[in-house]
């Protein structure tokens, strides 16, 4: 079973490090690796969009920085005509 079946996929692809990517460009890589998958854009919608390392060593600010770039990266996915 894979994503091709439903399953949903949760994308580890927003940094944590520190650096502060916009959100176009987190989901310019999703949709980039999404159709080297050769998987339809239709599908974007159902990733769920989340950190790619844990968030323990981050500040507040930070983690609510990373967790609002999740939000904004995956409302990218879903509102914007990618392709």
């Amino acid at each position: 079973m894979g994503i091709e079946d439903g399953m949903t996929l949760y994308a580890g692809c927003v940094p944590t490090d520190g650096s502060t990517p916009r959100a176009q460009a987190v989901a310019a890589g999703l949709v980039s690796r999404w159709r080297a998958l050769g998987m339809p854009l239709a599908g974007l919608g159902g990733i769920v969009v989340t950190p790619a390392c844990g968030m323990a060593g981050l500040t507040a600010p930070g983690a609510r920085d990373v967790q609002q770039l999740c939000i904004d990266t995956a409302k990218e996915l879903t509102e914007h005509d990618l392709d």
